[in-house]
């Protein structure tokens, strides 16, 4: 039959029809097969990036939501750790502590013997201001002075307490050193 084929048509038009089916076959395998393939590939490699991009975008994203939560817990620890004294100059810090021991005495029937501003002193990022101070009165009144004190004053606090009783018709004597803590300025 190729011989039959080769004679009729002759031996190169035979091996240029056949080479031609050759290449055919692979055109055809290489658009119906190959080329979907591949084309399935690059846009799934499109689509990997496009995602990869959007998570990078989300998680570089910051919802104004997140942001109000974290202003509000800072605001918090800023009053734990300044109270409400951070709104006092430092100027105006002695007067205003004298002040609240002084209304506080008066309304625990307490006397304030004396108040004394010790120097400032600087731990890590804070100015620290004590203040040593001397009160007398009966021992359930000077309990509830300090309570009111670490309540009004707060977030002052007692760095060192002392309490004996010299003289027992004057009541038990307390003494101790409140310290405020502020951020220092920079």
């Amino acid at each position: 039959m190729l011989q039959d084929l080769s004679q009729r048509f002759g031996h190169q038009a035979l091996v240029a029809a056949v080479a031609g089916l050759i290449a055919l076959t692979f055109l055809a395998g290489y658009v119906y097969l190959v080329k979907p393939s591949l084309d399935r590939h690059r846009e799934l490699a499109r689509a990997r990036v496009a995602e990869k991009l959007e998570l990078e975008a989300q998680s570089a994203r910051v919802d104004p939501q997140d942001v109000s939560e974290v202003e509000q817990k800072l605001a918090q620890l800023q009053d734990q750790l300044e109270g409400g004294l951070s709104d006092i100059p430092i100027r105006q810090m002695e007067s205003f502590v004298i002040d609240a021991l002084g209304r506080i005495s008066q309304r625990h029937g307490v006397a304030l013997e004396g108040v004394k501003p010790g120097e400032m002193g600087k731990v890590l990022v804070f100015d620290e201001l004590p203040y040593d101070i001397h009160v007398t009165g009966g021992y359930f009144r000077l309990f509830a002075w300090l309570q009111d004190v670490e309540r009004e004053l707060r977030p002052m606090i007692v760095k060192h307490f002392e309490m004996d009783q010299r003289d027992p018709s004057r009541g038990p004597s307390l003494r101790l050193r409140l310290v405020a803590y502020r951020t220092r300025a920079t």
